[in-house]
């Protein structure tokens, strides 16, 4: 210990109330000269200012009396109101002396230092200094150099070389060295120990404190962060702080994740929405990124695309990419996916379902134009090579449904053909006279006045004898010509013979009471 000799004496102590009275006995004396003049000053400017409201009222007075005949109840306000303003100036001009509790600034005492030196378990060395004055009770005084407190329970040595007594000493949490609020820092933000200046830092993520035991490196940059600002990716692992790591949002194919640089992109479909890379894939027209709910498959291929390069067909509504869109030659400006669209096997011409469908009998696509519905078979169609078409009602037929008209050489289905009544041949409606009941070609009968050898041979054979009618009737059609033998008693046989043959394929005879069939042509 260095200090003066212990017993130094020491001057007597006065009552508190002695030394206040001194000092007010002290600023009365020195402020009494100056008191004294603001006094005079005031009573001067006050009489200044009584004559001033004296002559005022006294004028109003005299008003009063000459306007009022000198009525006694007239100057009672006035009088009033000169006192009052009398008193008022009276107050206000009133010198006082507010006295303010005394602050000595400057004192000089005797005072004695003593001075240890503490040694930690580190050996780290420290001076501690005490005093006392030498006036009064004499005891010794001890505050910590740090915090200034005189409540000590305990002081320990700061590694940084000075004393901190318990309200301002700390234990590092990493060396367990002691150290004091100005060499270190309170609490980690990790575990909450305080920890000294050479195991502090400050972590440039989150900005909080924390000690060298929580410290971690960020694979981006290699610089170190606190442990709770490191984490690893979700994807990678990859060990990345919270300034270069994203947040992916709950909207997110696999919910919110924090990943890399590494391991997040864009979604072009969510307005450049942070997705992984394992929630992505690339569009095949423009290999932009776009995550699972964003994307779609052509319905072609089964390829995936953005929004931009899909669009729906018109008919199916069906996604195609601008690789499997086609057009229909029958519905220009209608979107078709290319599957939904053949080559028509007669024109070569491009059309959609609805414009375009299979021949029953071989298969083969035909346009609507080619493509006939068959009559009774609703939905199935026939091309014209493997179909035919009814002269009468134009409808579609298999072959072999309908039958060429002996009389216009033209197809015609089974409903649209009646029996001539006089030639004995299945006719179509529209070469029948129904009123009648005769075809248009034995309508047309004519006299022949020398037939030709072939009918002539057509029609013994078809008898089984040379006859000798009486007349010979004949006409021409498309396929037959039609000749009617007059054998006399109102008997008629009437045949038709094909062209080119001298066989007769048909034939009726007709009398005034029967007709019918012969039975040796086969019709």
């Amino acid at each position: 210990m260095a200090s003066r000799d212990a017993k130094v004496p020491v001057a007597k102590t006065r009552p508190l109330g002695d030394i206040i009275s001194l000092a007010l006995a002290g600023l009365r004396a020195s402020l009494e000269p100056q008191v004294t003049r603001l006094r005079e000053d005031a009573q001067r400017k006050l009489q200044e200012e009584l004559r001033r409201i004296d002559g005022y009222y006294k004028s109003l007075i005299g008003d009063s009396l000459a306007r009022a005949a000198g009525e006694p109840s007239d100057q009672r306000p006035i009088e009033t109101e000169h006192a009052r303003r009398r008193g008022e100036e009276e107050r206000r001009h009133q010198v006082r002396a507010i006295v303010h509790p005394v602050q000595i600034t400057e004192c000089a005492l005797l005072v004695q230092r003593a001075q240890w030196e503490l040694v930690s378990r580190h050996g780290i060395r420290a001076p501690l200094l005490a005093q006392r004055w030498l006036n009064g009770t004499g005891d010794w005084t001890l505050a910590c150099p740090q915090c200034s407190s005189t409540t000590i329970r305990w002081l320990s040595v700061c590694k940084s070389g000075h004393v901190a007594c318990d309200t301002c000493a700390l234990t590092c949490g990493v060396c367990s060295e002691d150290f004091c609020w100005d060499h270190g820092i309170t609490a980690c933000h990790v575990d909450g120990h305080p920890t000294c200046t050479e195991h502090a830092r400050t972590c440039v993520s989150c900005q909080e404190p924390y000690c060298t035991a929580h410290e971690a490196t960020c694979a981006e940059g290699e610089h170190l962060a606190c442990s709770t600002c490191v984490v690893g990716c979700a994807i990678c692992g990859r060990e990345i702080c919270n300034e270069h790591a994203t947040l992916t949002a709950m909207s997110a194919p696999h919910g919110q994740r924090r990943l890399c640089a590494q391991c997040v992109t864009e979604c072009e479909g969510g307005r450049t929405e942070h997705v992984g890379i394992d929630e992505v894939a690339r569009c095949t027209t423009c290999a932009k990124s776009v995550c699972e709910h964003h994307r779609s498959t052509c319905a072609v291929d089964q390829t995936v695309h953005c929004s931009t390069h899909l669009r729906r067909t018109d008919g199916s509504r069906r996604l195609a990419c601008e690789k499997h869109r086609d057009e229909c030659a029958f519905d220009p400006g209608a979107i078709f996916a290319t599957d939904e669209v053949g080559v028509c096997t007669s024109c070569g011409r491009r059309a959609c379902n609805r414009h375009a469908h299979p021949c029953v009998e071989d298969g083969a696509l035909h346009c609507g134009e080619h493509a006939v519905m068959l009559r009774y078979e609703p939905g199935k169609y026939i091309c014209r090579s493997h179909g035919e078409i009814c002269h009468v009602d134009h409808a579609a037929y298999r072959v072999g449904q309908t039958t060429d008209c002996p009389v216009c050489a033209k197809a015609t289905c089974k409903a649209h053909l009646r029996a001539c009544g006089w030639c004995g041949r299945m006719v179509c409606v529209t070469d029948l006279n129904a009123a009648h009941s005769r075809c248009s070609t034995c309508a047309q009968l004519r006299d022949v006045a020398q037939p030709p050898d072939s009918l002539v041979d057509a029609v013994a054979s078809a008898l089984g004898e040379h006859p000798t009618p009486k007349r010979w009737r004949a006409a021409r059609d498309a396929t037959h010509t039609v000749v009617e033998l007059d054998l006399g008693w109102t008997r008629r046989v009437v045949l038709a013979v094909r062209h080119g043959d001298n066989v007769a394929n048909a034939g009726r005879t007709h009398s005034a009471i029967s007709s019918s069939r012969i039975k040796s042509v086969s019709s």
